[in-house]
């Protein structure tokens, strides 16, 4: 993209999983639907490798968060003329909004975090509300690690 992005526009630079990027122009109107659409029907030639089977299954990560289909990026209040970093994956469903029924901006942003289970490599999901005053692996921010003592006979 030029170095100069119109100043009604929103210039973002969408991050694959592999680390390749692109960025695409965008009005603050258009929703993250609009947004998973445009970039499904102008996919980049040099991400073909992680070419997906519907638009429907794209979604935006912006700050720690999944975005929900219907937000906007007016409604993320996101600086025009300037450019945003994104994620973007491949993902069937999304975690669900809490049973609180935020309304606005806090139902459509969430995030999924991950949990350490001692003993297993695999990576089991949570869902919580943004702030929280956990760390990235579910103990409070700053907490040490647990010391795992082992015994040899």
């Amino acid at each position: 993209m030029s170095s100069s992005v119109p100043a009604d526009m929103i210039n973002l630079r969408l991050i694959l999983v592999s680390g390749k990027t692109k960025e695409f122009l965008f009005s603050p109107n258009d929703s993250a639907s609009d947004i998973a659409k445009h970039v499904y029907d102008n996919w980049p030639m040099d991400w073909e490798e992680e070419q997906v089977s519907s638009p429907n299954i794209l979604r935006l990560i912006y700050q720690g968060r999944f975005l929900h289909g219907n937000v906007t990026l007016g409604a993320l209040k996101l600086p025009f003329g300037k450019t945003t970093v994104m994620h973007l994956v491949a993902r069937e469903t999304l975690p669900e909004p809490n049973s609180q029924g935020e309304p606005g901006l806090e139902a459509a942003l969430r995030f999924t975090t991950w949990s350490r289970v001692p003993g297993n490599t695999h990576r089991g999901s949570s869902t919580r509300k943004m702030p929280s005053r956990k760390g990235v692996w579910g103990r409070p921010a700053g907490a040490g690690k647990r010391a795992v003592k082992k015994t040899v006979m």
